[in-house]
């Protein structure tokens, strides 16, 4: 009987004394609580920063930050900001602590207990299972933009086609055909939005074909859109075997840009009867004959703007808002000379923007004189429109890096780097003291060639350009005509150049590296060359 009552004791004096202790020890040891607040806020900032930068490098590869991870975050700054609070407070009753009622003094003090508990175990709970993952990579015509889509009557009418053409469901191989720089590219691009906005897709690809197409690198890109990269496969055919199995999954239109030549679509991974698979093509071209030998089931022609659309559009593009009839008369005169090609109005009408009437006299007479010589009847017009946006660069440096534009693959993403790197490196901006003032010359050009409408900024990012297939072949023509002339040929490999002979006089090749293969030929005669790009085949 005495060892259950001492036993009862026991337990109700564990009750009734240790709380009491911690009651005393809220009480009288609030030195020891602040000191070890700060030990704790100083370990809980350092792991918040920790957290922080890595969900810094996390967001700069274009992840997702997970929820836990964000709480988190969000949680430990909270407590950390009441923290600071707190002790704000028991600072400003440190004076007075003798004075201060025993319940207050108790109730702060048990609250700087409870910070240092959350913050201990915060920072236990900072080992994440899973702390980002990637982002879900948007279509490619998401990412461009409908600002410079202007609706006409013959846009509208190719518009309305194509997009009648995407909800017959016995349709599978369309084309859009039209002279060079009239807007195919763009066209498609909206037909393809309006597609997917419409539910008539689950998935939209697009891709440039170009002159030379890169088997490999249309496939790493139709992977990348169905979701399916990387492609683990090493030959072109394994890949499009495995392509071909995505496309057998859901409704998918495969945009094909600017096709020269007759496609096996098969070696893409398309399969050739589509048609069963829920997939449909869009095929855009120059020759309105490849639309009959790729058997395209609907073919819609995408025809010059008239007379009055050039005028609406070139009034947009060179920011016409002088009212004298004397400069509207001159303007809708050079707008006439761009004959109703989008690309020649855009570039003429951007290099007069803001320039006063003699400069517009100026333009009108050459436009009407300028006769390019050794250019094909298709692009002559742009060529003309396009030769005046050249010569009027201000700056020999600017024309310059124009045309070192044009030794890059058609349709490739420019780097600002790379042309800083290769501009310099051929002395187009000559010496100076610093590097920093050479960036600074080559931004400039950079600027000059934005502004003339010459090149544009690319999708992915400020620091990214792209030149249109037509403006390239002008910087490709203008090249030859001053005897620096510029072979681009990814097709073949150097030392096959080689061999045919006609690289002799080349100022800069472009063109692949197999690395399976010696690049370099054991005989190679170019002594004008200055410049040689090689890209790994397997790009």
């Amino acid at each position: 009987m005495t060892e259950v009552v001492f036993a009862i004791v026991s337990k109700v004096s564990e009750f009734l004394v240790d709380p009491a202790i911690h009651q005393g020890y809220y009480l009288f040891c609030v030195g020891k609580l602040t000191k070890k607040l700060d030990e704790e806020k100083e370990n809980l900032t350092s792991t918040i920063d920790g957290i922080s930068q890595r969900a810094g490098e996390a967001k700069k590869k274009t992840e997702k930050i997970e929820n836990a991870v964000k709480k988190w975050l969000q949680e430990a700054q909270s407590l950390l900001q009441d923290a600071e609070n707190l002790e704000k407070e028991v600072r400003a009753s440190g004076c007075f602590w003798n004075l201060c009622p025993t319940w207050r003094r108790y109730c702060l003090c048990k609250q700087l207990a409870r910070k240092i508990e959350r913050m201990m175990e915060l920072k236990n709970n900072s080992k994440f299972e899973r702390f980002s993952s990637p982002i879900s990579l948007p279509t490619n015509v998401e990412y461009f933009s409908s600002g410079n889509f202007m609706i006409f009557k013959s846009t509208k009418l190719a518009y309305d086609q194509l997009l009648e053409a995407m909800k017959d469901d016995d349709c599978f191989m369309v084309c859009l055909h039209g002279m060079g720089g009239c807007g195919k590219t763009t066209l498609a691009i909206e037909v393809s939005k309006r597609a997917k906005e419409l539910n008539l897709f689950d998935k939209v690809v697009f891709t440039t074909v170009s002159k030379s197409p890169n088997v490999r690198k249309i496939q790493g890109e139709i992977a990348d859109e169905l979701g399916l990269s990387p492609l683990k496969e090493e030959s072109e055919a394994g890949r499009a075997r495995r392509l071909s199995l995505g496309m057998r999954k859901g409704r998918i239109l495969i945009v094909l840009d600017d096709v020269w030549g007759i496609l096996n679509l098969e070696d893409f991974g398309i399969p050739l009867n589509c048609n069963l698979e829920g997939c449909k093509v869009l095929l855009t071209t120059r020759l309105q004959q490849l639309c009959s030998l790729m058997n395209g089931q609907r073919n819609v022609p995408l025809h010059l703007l008239s007379e009055e659309e050039a005028w609406t559009f070139f009034q947009n593009k060179a920011c016409i808002v002088d009212d004298s009839s004397l400069l509207n008369t001159v303007a809708r005169e050079v707008a006439a000379e761009c004959k109703g090609l989008p690309i020649a109005i855009q570039a003429v009408g951007t290099a007069l923007k803001g320039k006063p009437l003699d400069n517009w006299k100026d333009a009108l007479y050459k436009l009407r004189h300028s006769k390019p010589i050794g250019v094909p009847q298709g692009v002559k017009d742009a060529f003309t429109c396009l030769q005046y946006s050249y010569d009027a660069l201000t700056s020999n440096e600017a024309k310059g890096l124009f045309l070192t534009c044009s030794i890059f693959q058609e349709d490739r993403v420019i780097k600002r780097e790379d042309l800083f790197r290769y501009g310099v490196g051929l002395g187009l901006f000559g010496e100076a003291s610093t590097f920093d003032d050479l960036r600074s010359r080559v931004n400039a050009a950079l600027t000059d060639l934005l502004d003339y409408s010459l090149i544009m900024h690319s999708e992915t990012g400020q620091n990214c350009f792209k030149i249109h297939d037509v403006v390239r072949d002008f910087a490709l023509w203008v090249a030859s005509t001053i005897n620096r002339p510029v072979i681009v040929d990814h097709a073949k490999g150097l030392s096959s150049l080689a061999l045919e002979g006609n690289i002799k006089n080349c100022f800069a090749i472009s063109t692949w590296s197999n690395k399976d293969e010696d690049p370099f030929p054991q005989q190679l005669y170019v002594q004008k060359l200055e410049m040689l790009l090689l890209i790994s085949a397997r790009q």
